[in-house]
């Protein structure tokens, strides 16, 4: 098991190294970059205003599943319980000890989402 932070569950080996794979990528040159783009932070940071999205969920028609970490800094549970109450009323999955989103690579967390996409 590779160690984490403290939102972060802790990682078997094997789902490490796929993890850094995944969030690293080989430019032509051979440079080394992230795998997104690092300035996404950018929105948190100098776009406040544009967070506030509610009408764009009230708005919403189709069924919806929130995946969220019980650690998250970013996904705060007052919000995933609004989005739970309003909107197209999604179903909230709070999953304990990680972070910000479930890497989806546990059967309980697979599971849920093959569940939500059969009903």
């Amino acid at each position: 098991m590779m160690p984490t932070s403290a939102v972060w569950r802790p990682i078997p080996c094997c789902d490490c190294s796929t993890a850094c794979t995944k969030a690293r990528h080989r430019t032509e040159d051979g440079r080394v970059t992230p795998h997104y783009d690092p300035k996404i932070v950018m929105m948190f940071t100098h776009h406040e205003a544009e967070l506030e999205q509610w009408d764009f969920w009230d708005a919403l028609e189709c069924k919806a599943l929130c995946l969220r970490g019980a650690e998250s800094d970013l996904l705060l549970p007052e919000t995933a319980e609004e989005m739970a109450r309003r909107g197209p009323r999604c179903k909230v999955a709070t999953f304990p000890g990680i972070g910000h989103a479930p890497a989806l690579n546990v059967p309980e967390q697979i599971g849920l989402v093959e569940a939500f996409f059969a009903a």
